[in-house]
């Protein structure tokens, strides 16, 4: 999965303007250590139960990644486990290995290319990542990161949507960080791959740009957008997890 090293001014989730940079709210040390802060295009509810599975989906494969199945999230072995012996997938990446603790970022993503329906959800995911510390590379920065997610509903049901984060920059006592229910439930993850640089999509280049306007489309046939000559990367304290997992609401399925 290729990400971005990078900061940015400001952040656009469900409509409402946030500066993490500015935020009060910061992660405390012992936590995991990386957060996600998430929003989305325009018209997509980023608390829906679509959203909420791409969001799941994307946060358990990084989790499993970084610190093994032993901080995934509840369900995501068994949602992933039809696809898991696939080597170009994402999903195959689940290992055993400690956290780098010293290593804290915000990992910034953004869901556009949504559909959904009662038995499948779809979206690609945009990303970039910012750092507590700065970087050790003198090196252009390059925004590329994004993969696509799809999963299918096994049941009647769609299942609910959890409790809604409705503090964008605040912490809520109950919140919990894998979740400690199955946000899955009946649904499985049928695709889970990284999208090569000269296919990504539009709507990737079109958050990027707004987020980085001084970012260039790369020259060499790929899509995706490199920094100016002479951009430092700037960094930020990890901020506080955008939505957090509160709670199941009731009809989880």
């Amino acid at each position: 999965m290729a990400v971005a090293l990078i900061c940015v001014a400001s952040i656009s989730a469900c409509g409402s303007d946030r500066s993490p940079t500015n935020s009060a709210d910061v992660a405390p040390a012992s936590e995991f250590p990386h957060t996600t802060v998430w929003s989305a295009d325009p018209g997509v509810d980023l608390f829906g139960r679509g959203a909420e599975l791409i969001r799941a989906t994307a946060e358990a494969t990084a989790y499993t990644h970084t610190g093994g199945p032993e901080f995934t999230y509840p369900g995501y072995i068994d949602a992933i486990r039809d696809i898991s012996r696939d080597r170009s997938s994402i999903s195959s990446w689940i290992v055993n290995q400690t956290p780098d603790y010293d290593n804290r970022f915000t990992w910034f993503r953004n869901i556009v290319d949504f559909s959904e329906s009662s038995d499948s959800v779809s979206a690609i995911v945009c990303d970039y990542l910012v750092h507590e510390k700065p970087s050790k590379f003198d090196s252009s920065v390059v925004l590329d990161g994004s993969v696509r997610i799809v999963l299918e509903n096994t049941a009647e049901f769609a299942g609910s949507s959890g409790i809604v984060d409705t503090d964008v920059g605040g912490h809520d006592p109950r919140a919990q960080r894998p979740p400690s229910w199955n946000v899955f439930g009946n649904w499985k993850i049928v695709e889970e791959k990284s999208i090569p640089g000269n296919a990504i999509s539009q709507g990737c280049v079109d958050w990027w740009k707004q987020e980085f306007p001084t970012f260039t489309v790369d020259t060499q046939g790929s899509r995706a957008l490199i920094s100016p000559p002479g951009y430092v990367m700037p960094t930020m304290p990890m901020a506080v997890q955008f939505p957090e997992w509160i709670g199941p609401s009731l009809g989880v399925a």
